[in-house]
């Protein structure tokens, strides 16, 4: 498994312009809504799965860097 930089900075990319976006509406899909709160889950869900590691491999640290930035921008795009 690789943590694929690229694409995730692209999601990042994303992730701010739909922030953005979001803060005019007064209403938000549910569909997204569910979207923007499960991204983060998965990210910690596989993160967690290095829990029984001793010395965490590089991409146990990414995929920690990615859970925390996720939510909160997810939050963003929530508020």
């Amino acid at each position: 498994m690789d943590f694929n930089v690229y694409e995730y900075n692209k999601l990042i990319s994303s992730l701010k312009i739909l922030s953005d976006l979001l803060k005019s509406e007064s209403f938000i899909d549910k569909g997204l809504a569910l979207y923007l709160y499960e991204i983060p889950q998965m990210i910690r869900n596989a993160h967690a799965s290095f829990d029984k590691c001793k010395n965490k491999t590089e991409l146990a640290l990414s995929l920690e860097e990615a859970w925390i930035e996720l939510d909160s921008l997810a939050i963003n795009c929530l508020s």
